[in-house]
């Protein structure tokens, strides 16, 4: 994957996250899981959109930062020739957005939101294909 695709897809997937925002709620009050007396279903749907919102913005800055140093495209689960600490660090910073991106697709399966399960697992995908850039950029330094 090219750095412009990589892109493409993050955005790509910030896009489909808030379309599910809308199925989530809207799926759940078809449900029946909300009182018909309830007024407070625009309260989850406002923090919904700031926490989108945010989320996509920190997203694409972030995003722009670091894959300027990466190598793309690469093999997925390339490996440092020479453990340095320098790969250990990128292994570290990669971890923990990886970890909280599993995280999410696992409480999404749980939750049944159908629409941000496919959404999560491609974030752990950019990820790890953000990790295989730098494994990349590292052994081509070495």
């Amino acid at each position: 994957m090219s750095k412009t695709r990589f892109f493409v897809w993050l955005n790509v997937g910030w896009a489909l996250l808030w379309a599910s925002l809308y199925w989530y709620y809207h799926y759940r009050s078809i449900r029946g899981d909300f009182p018909p007396f309830a007024d407070s279903i625009g309260i989850p749907l406002m923090y919904g959109q700031a926490a989108l919102l945010m989320g996509w913005l920190a997203s694409n800055a972030l995003s722009l930062l670091a894959l300027w140093p990466a190598q793309l495209p690469a093999l997925l689960f390339e490996q440092p020739r020479h453990r340095t600490r320098l790969a250990a660090l990128v292994q570290a910073a990669v971890f923990l957005p990886l970890m909280f991106a599993s995280l999410y697709a696992i409480l999404s399966v749980l939750d049944g939101d159908h629409l941000t399960i496919p959404v999560a697992l491609l974030f752990v995908y950019l990820l790890l294909v953000l990790q295989a850039g730098y494994m990349r950029a590292i052994n081509r330094r070495q």
